[in-house]
């Protein structure tokens, strides 16, 4: 039996078009923030330069995909299938965009960032980028090498310890 032709398992999905999915995060996202014009230092409204009023989004709530699947009514797991599903995907991507773009701005504004930056390298497939000034010639020994991958990390274990 072809997979199209197989029966059903598991449990029919419960959103069953991506309108239907759309919809609901929208009203996610929809119930947890807000538009706020954006003021200058004395709290006037600010215009770009067609003469439109600037806004920004901001949340009441911080936007998480755990608090969309519990908005949805369905657990990380079915949320993964439906990111899995070729039909479902851009909505999936769509929403983990918006609280990546969150947890970005949250970097710029927050005191102690570490909980944020955790986040974004353990779920948002971001990581630190270090430059180390190796400039490594083929003409190296291998010891050479060696010493200078050894004097190398040192200064980066130096590096966090100072941070």
């Amino acid at each position: 039996m072809d997979k199209y032709n197989q029966k059903s398992r598991g449990r029919p999905k419960k959103y069953k078009t991506p309108a239907q999915l759309r919809r609901a995060v929208e009203g996610y996202f929809g119930e947890i923030s807000t538009v706020l014009p954006v003021a200058d230092e004395h709290g006037k409204p600010l215009h770009n330069v067609n003469g439109e009023l600037i806004t920004r989004l901001a949340y009441a709530v911080p936007p998480s995909i755990q608090g969309l699947c519990l908005h949805l009514g369905i657990t990380e797991r079915t949320w993964g299938n439906y990111s899995d599903d070729e039909m479902f995907e851009e909505i999936c991507e769509d929403a983990k965009l918006r609280v990546k773009a969150y947890l970005m701005e949250q970097l710029n504004v927050r005191d102690r960032p570490q909980g944020i930056i955790f986040n974004l390298q353990n779920n948002y497939e971001m990581k630190e980028k270090r430059e180390t000034g190796v400039n490594i010639q083929h003409s190296m020994s291998l010891s050479e090498m060696r010493d200078l991958i050894l004097s190398e990390s040192a200064e980066m274990r130096e590096d966090d310890a100072e941070d």
